[in-house]
């Protein structure tokens, strides 16, 4: 029998569960979004992990799951054996009014 079954039969008050900051992954994605639609990081561009790692200052693997979510997201392309690179995608200042 788990917890809240457990709490709903004796009838004492469940405690509420609180969604707190955003994970690590969640970071370094929007992070890695920020760079790519403000041009820091352009079109084309190939990303190398372990540079990406240490300015983000990020283990590999939270890294890998914000590329693998980018790349869903068609913000940046996987080339097996070559890596990541920036896709061609539309940047904050271009727009329409």
């Amino acid at each position: 029998m788990n917890i809240a079954m457990h709490r709903a039969r004796s009838g004492k008050k469940e405690a509420s569960i609180k969604i707190g900051r955003l994970g690590l992954t969640d970071r370094v994605h929007e992070k890695l979004k920020e760079l790519i639609l403000d041009q820091k990081l352009g079109p084309g561009a190939y990303l190398n992990i372990d540079k990406l790692c240490r300015q983000l200052n990020v283990s590999t693997s939270p890294l890998r799951d914000a590329l693998a979510r980018s790349s869903a997201e068609r913000l940046v392309q996987f080339e097996p054996f070559i890596g990541y690179s920036v896709a061609e995608v539309p940047t904050r200042s271009t727009t329409p009014i």
